[in-house]
């Protein structure tokens, strides 16, 4: 079988690792797999391309905050990628984050509908169905049709036309009778979301869902190094171990963790990602830089007691994914994706700024032994093997 898959990066990030890992496991198989990719540095893994410069992607960001309209530029990028798609005839073009300025959505999406190419689409934010929001918190328009937002508005275009209403009827146009599309998210919750979006309603594509995996032959329990835990770990207290890529991004929740460790200065908190510790900031907390080291990450979620997510919103979440492969559980606020899929033995999620329940839900996890038939149930279940399969099943299916 021939795939192409097609996302903004390649071999970095979360969805760039995802991308890089479905290919493997594919090739594996004996099926030939290609990737496009618009952003980030030049790859030498074989059959991937980077088809956006980074000029016409600074062009199409510029264009996007003066119009609003953030698919719909990239003009040559985009008919690069389908001259490769009309020369190399694939059987599945696998669709995944198709934002960061390199491509035209609009332009993509009808060119595969028109020649009925089956697609797979797979949803890791809320962009699609919402038709620009990366994630809707608190706004229900996009169930029926997106209006005077305050997100999708250009800088020039804001004062003469609705820029928010024009791209949900964009969007909803290019994916209106399209029978060759599976629309599939990363989570139940997503996934469900994704249906009852007035873009996909009338788009007769099929839904599923499947879960982003795991490389567990990576994360997994060992055995650390005891210098490196007496570095990181005060005998005797807990450690809460929280990651973020932003820890001052407004939905990542870090000034929750910064409340929530001084009311409870009998645990040790360690936050990476962060830089530098700020002086008024807890004593019980302990800061390390963002690390791409993956093996570091497992001593990490290895030497922590708990793993915690405050995030408002998070569609899926491999940091709770990873941690539980580690056998470290996980606790955090509701955020959508990750109280949908994970399993309650070992995971436990309270309603957004509840820190009474956070703090009674640690406890008791504090006090749990993590079984090893846990421990293996969960490895299998999010494993990126899991994964690969299920992925394949779907370019399979008719």
């Amino acid at each position: 079988m021939k795939i192409i898959q097609i996302n903004c990066v390649y071999g970095n990030g979360s969805t760039g690792m995802l991308v890089k890992s479905l290919k493997e496991g594919l090739e594996s198989q004996g099926n030939q797999c290609f990737v496009l990719y618009g952003r980030g540095e030049f790859s030498k893994d074989r059959f991937t391309y980077k088809f956006s410069s980074e000029i016409e992607a600074k062009f199409h960001s510029l264009l996007t905050r003066l119009t609003g309209v953030e698919f719909g530029y990239s003009l040559i990028s985009t008919n690069r990628v389908i001259k490769i798609l009309k020369r190399m005839k694939p059987d599945v073009v696998h669709l995944h984050c198709l934002n960061g300025h390199c491509i035209n959505v609009y332009k993509l999406i009808s060119y595969l509908k028109k020649n009925q190419i089956k697609t797979v689409l797979t949803l890791h934010a809320e962009i699609m169905h919402t038709a620009g929001c990366e994630h809707a918190i608190n706004c229900e328009k996009w169930r029926e049709r997106c209006y005077d937002c305050d997100i999708i508005k250009g800088k020039l275009t804001r004062y003469f036309r609705d820029d928010a209403a024009i791209c949900y009827d964009k969007m909803k146009r290019c994916f209106n009778c399209f029978p060759e599309l599976t629309v599939v998210g990363v989570s139940n919750w997503l996934t469900n979301r994704a249906k009852s979006s007035q873009i996909f309603r009338d788009s007769n594509c099929r839904f599923s869902t499947v879960l982003n995996g795991v490389d567990i032959d990576i994360f997994k329990r060992i055995i650390c190094n005891d210098e490196y835990i007496k570095k990181i770990k005060n005998e005797g207290r807990p450690l809460l171990l929280y990651l973020t890529p932003n820890f001052y991004h407004h939905l990542k929740g870090g000034n929750k963790v910064l409340k929530f460790a001084e009311m409870h200065p009998e645990w040790d908190f360690l936050m990476v990602g962060v830089n530098e510790k700020k002086n008024d900031w807890p004593a019980n907390i302990k800061c390390i830089k963002h690390t791409k080291d993956k093996n570091e990450l497992v001593m990490l979620y290895n030497i922590a007691d708990i793993t915690i997510v405050m995030s408002l919103r998070e569609t899926f979440s491999m940091v709770c994914a990873e941690s539980l492969c580690c056998g470290t559980p996980v606790v955090g606020f509701k955020s959508g994706g990750p109280e949908s899929f994970l399993p309650h033995n070992n995971s436990a999620f309270v309603d957004q700024d509840d820190y009474y329940s956070l703090g009674v839900s640690i406890k008791a996890l504090l006090e749990k032994k993590y079984r090893d038939e846990d421990y293996y149930s969960n490895r299998d279940f999010l494993s990126k093997n899991r994964m690969i399969k299920e992925y394949y099943e779907l370019y399979l299916s008719k």
